[in-house]
């Protein structure tokens, strides 16, 4: 009897034992999951601001290249603008007078008469239909 008691006590033991075990594992194992969730939570986190810092430091390269692209524009049509006056006062000196004479290259503004022309409207115009002058 003796050693049905102590087989008893010692099984009883042992399942006791093996059962908490078994709950501490449970346990661990629930909370390694919710930490395994926010380490997963703060490393998308981090790489979502990397992408964002990422995607707002091109946004301002492109404003500043679409910038620098409006000021080489707008100095090339100066520029443009430039060189076509020079040349219609070139020309307009060429053709003053004498056209044979070049006496007159060094006159910017005598070139630029053809500048200062005015050039007619023709939506001012009266129009005429079937010679009634009227819409009609």
């Amino acid at each position: 009897m003796i050693g049905y008691n102590q087989n008893y006590a010692n099984t009883a033991y042992n399942n006791a034992f093996n059962q908490y075990q078994t709950q501490q594992g449970n346990i661990y194992s629930r909370l390694a999951g919710v930490s395994q969730l926010g380490q997963a939570a703060a490393a998308n986190t981090g790489q979502q601001g990397t992408a964002l810092a990422g995607q707002a430091a091109q946004s301002a390269t492109n404003v500043g290249t679409a910038l620098g692209a409006g000021t080489v524009g707008a100095s090339n049509a100066l520029a443009g603008t430039a060189s076509s006056a020079g040349n219609l006062g070139l020309l307009g000196a060429l053709y003053q007078g004498n056209p044979s004479s070049t006496s007159n290259i060094g006159n910017f503004t005598s070139g630029l008469s053809a500048i200062n022309t005015p050039i007619p409207d023709p939506t001012m115009a009266t129009p005429s239909y079937n010679g009634y002058g009227g819409p009609f």
